[in-house]
């Protein structure tokens, strides 16, 4: 009976310290994770990192150029919509990796990074922890609500299947972890979103979305709180079941290949104990 009071009492101290407000920072004992791939060499993530990065900025820039001769409004009011603002996100999340990797393995010595967590890796694990939610969000929307209304088109594709895309490679194939304690980073994000809405209808008297209504004001801190406190939770929660997923597999193949290592061994000691015996038996 005694060792079960222990082991409840060690799960109780260990959730009593996931929920201490050191865990809800942004400081990692092990920084080069962030910028390492799960597979292959570690300098590999520079190539990934640029080639990612040099895609979004060209699509960013030029989605925002065609949409400003289409409308004849000015570029800056494309960034009205939450999926252009996505988009954006997403952008500074590419440069920031490819900053961050041309820092790491070009320009930074070996020892840096063991001593403390660099203030532009934390700028990056604050732009994923906001840009992946909103991703996913921004896709299952359209996709489910709004694509029968509109013409399908690359940039349609672009922005609302490969800014996913690119979301779940990058929770799938790089090393950058994922806390649950950081849920309140995009729930921010996404607050301040549809705060901005609110204010810019105050100011222009014009809706940014039409069923964000803000003439009735009930309606739109509704769903203004199911956004926040509901879909932003669920969708961040759903990258972090990724990411614990990810983590089991790798330790079962890790588990798996020590086991079949041992397993290796013991044969290999048992075949040179036999063939100790049989020299024996022959002198």
């Amino acid at each position: 009976m005694q060792p079960m009071v222990r082991h409840k009492r060690d799960d109780r101290v260990t959730c009593l310290r996931r929920l201490h407000i050191k865990e809800f920072g942004l400081n990692h004992k092990n920084p080069k994770r962030f910028v390492t791939l799960e597979i292959g060499r570690p300098v590999l993530y520079l190539p990934w990192a640029i080639c990612w990065a040099l895609y979004h900025c060209v699509w960013v820039v030029l989605e925002a150029y065609w949409w400003s001769l289409k409308a004849h409004r000015a570029p800056l009011e494309w960034l009205l919509k939450l999926t252009n603002i996505g988009y954006v996100l997403l952008t500074a999340v590419a440069v920031m990796e490819c900053a961050n990797a041309l820092y790491t393995y070009c320009f930074h010595s070996s020892k840096e990074l063991e001593t403390a967590m660099p203030w532009n890796y934390k700028l990056s694990w604050v732009l994923n922890n906001m840009s992946h939610p909103t991703a996913l969000l921004i896709a299952l929307s359209y996709w489910t609500m709004l694509s029968q209304h509109y013409s399908i088109k690359l940039w349609t594709i672009n922005k609302h299947g490969v800014n996913l895309l690119y979301t779940l490679l990058l929770v799938a194939l790089t090393s950058k972890p994922i806390k649950f304690q950081h849920v309140y980073i995009p729930m921010v994000f996404s607050f301040v979103y549809l705060l901005f809405t609110w204010i810019y209808f105050l100011v222009t008297d014009e809706l940014v979305y039409k069923f964000l209504d803000w003439n009735n004001p009930g309606k739109a801190i509704l769903l203004t709180f199911l956004f926040v406190f509901v879909c932003t939770p669920m969708s961040f929660l759903f990258f972090f079941g990724i990411y614990k997923l990810k983590q089991y597999l790798k330790q079962t193949c890790s588990s798996t290949k020590v086991v079949e290592a041992t397993d290796n061994r013991e044969s290999e000691t048992k075949v040179e104990m036999l063939n100790d015996d049989n020299q024996g038996e022959t002198t």
